[in-house]
């Protein structure tokens, strides 16, 4: 914490209760660090790509970004593609879910196939 701001905590799991896919990866101490909400991210990815991710986020929340839910983001992911949030509890704290797109680009829920929205958002 003191050498970076925040650490990355990956949880594989089969029964928790916000993540369907069976993963939750999270952020701790940006609140404390930044004075944003901790991240998440419950699709499972391969690490380095969500350790890409959430690093990115914290870098433009460190740069003085702050995002909320619903706001959509081109500038985190590769090639552009959009990714937006929800509002979600990790273990009784707030977080901002990262909704990351399906394989057409789809980031809202009524568009989504359904494996990935299901993924997604529990």
């Amino acid at each position: 914490m003191k050498k970076y701001g925040f650490y990355i905590h990956f949880v594989p799991c089969d029964d928790f209760d916000n993540s369907p896919s069976g993963v939750n990866i999270h952020t701790h101490g940006i609140p404390e660090s930044l004075g944003h909400p901790d991240f998440q991210i419950t699709v499972l990815l391969d690490l380095e790509i969500a350790s890409g991710i959430l690093h990115d986020l914290y870098d433009s929340v460190k740069a003085g970004r702050t995002f909320e839910a619903e706001d959509v983001v081109s500038n985190i992911l590769v090639g552009g593609m959009k990714l937006t949030f929800i509002e979600a509890m990790e273990c009784d704290r707030p977080v901002l879910r990262v909704i990351l797109p399906d394989s057409d680009g789809n980031i809202r829920r009524s568009t989504m196939n359904r494996e990935w929205r299901t993924a997604q958002f529990g």
